[in-house]
């Protein structure tokens, strides 16, 4: 618990940091005065530094803490489901599987649809679940404990090799847009995207912890 509460104020400070900091600096007490404004209903909401403050600042670091959330909560319910503590989306090679379905989405202009990208990425990830299923051995019925975490990798190290070949052969364009994805773009976030965003955790958060614990306790 005490754990739990030093991470929580770890996160609250980081988070004020980077309402500090930026392309434009904002003093902490300038900062501090905005967020206690617009928690008492005394902002303005016209000046310069709120409307970097609220309107693109604070929308990212929201994005962000949910993104992140939605992470760690699927790392956690494969290291239950597996019943092993280095599974994760990145081992097992959906993360690999999600990038290069987004790269795929990029270069044939899917971007240009709400949920384009998005859903391309969804849809790689999805089937690297089934493709490391298969070559761990489960459709013949003879799937070992570790085997999902040596086929993970070996399909994690085939995703990464295609990326590095998609980076390569790109446009400088297509290449600007695919980087910034990778390395996790918030420039779009906005308030509709964060409630999309975590709507998702939201839905499945208490059916996919409680399935995954009553996996973890079984063993």
């Amino acid at each position: 618990m005490r754990i739990s509460a030093l991470l929580f104020l770890l996160f609250l400070m980081l988070c004020f940091t980077a309402l500090c900091l930026g392309a434009i600096h904002i003093a902490p007490a300038d900062v501090a005065g905005a967020v206690s404004g617009a928690i008492f209903g005394n902002a303005s909401g016209t000046s310069e530094e709120e409307l970097i403050l609220f309107s693109v600042r604070l929308p990212r670091i929201l994005f962000a803490g949910i993104v992140g959330a939605s992470l760690s909560l699927g790392g956690v319910v494969f290291q239950a489901l597996l019943r092993n503590p280095l599974a994760d989306p990145y081992v097992l090679g959906i993360s690999g599987g999600s990038a290069l379905g987004a790269i795929v989405g990029i270069v044939v202009g899917a971007a240009s649809f709400y949920l384009g990208v998005p859903f391309l990425a969804f849809c790689g990830a999805l089937a690297t679940v089934f493709l490391v299923f298969i070559v761990a051995g489960g459709s013949r019925g003879v799937l070992l404990d570790n085997s999902l975490l040596l086929a993970g990798v070996v399909v994690n190290a085939f995703f990464s090799a295609a990326i590095l070949f998609a980076l390569s052969v790109v446009n400088s364009m297509e290449l600007h847009s695919i980087s910034f994805w990778l390395m996790g773009d918030l420039s779009r976030a906005s308030l509709k995207e964060i409630f999309g965003t975590a709507l998702w955790p939201l839905l499945f958060h208490s059916p996919v912890l409680s399935v995954s614990s009553v996996s973890w306790f079984r063993t």
